[in-house]
């Protein structure tokens, strides 16, 4: 996981690739949190992922439940929107910023 902050106008942007696997569970939380108490709003780009299990749903769940509108999904790749596909309450986990995944 990449992370970036352009400028403090703009949102923080956490930035996604790779795998998001239960190998990686432990660090990618402690880091979305990190970046959830320090910044306010923050810009989430999953177009990098490869590879992602249960353990990365999860986290993308943490996401939208503690981040709210304060989180903004976007990009996504074709094997996070396939994982998420059809689950209830995450499968329009980007719909509310444009990104369809249905």
């Amino acid at each position: 996981m990449n992370t970036a902050h352009v400028d403090g106008n703009n949102p923080f942007r956490l930035t996604f690739d790779g795998s998001m696997t239960i190998h990686f569970a432990n660090e990618l939380e402690d880091k979305i949190l990190d970046a959830m108490r320090q910044h306010q709003r923050l810009e989430v780009d999953l177009s990098g992922v490869r590879e992602i299990d249960l353990c990365g749903v999860h986290l993308l769940r943490l996401l939208q439940t503690l981040g709210g509108k304060a989180v903004n999904f976007v990009a996504t790749s074709s094997i996070v929107e396939n994982a998420i596909k059809g689950l209830p309450g995450i499968a329009n986990l980007t719909r509310r910023q444009g990104l369809a995944l249905e």
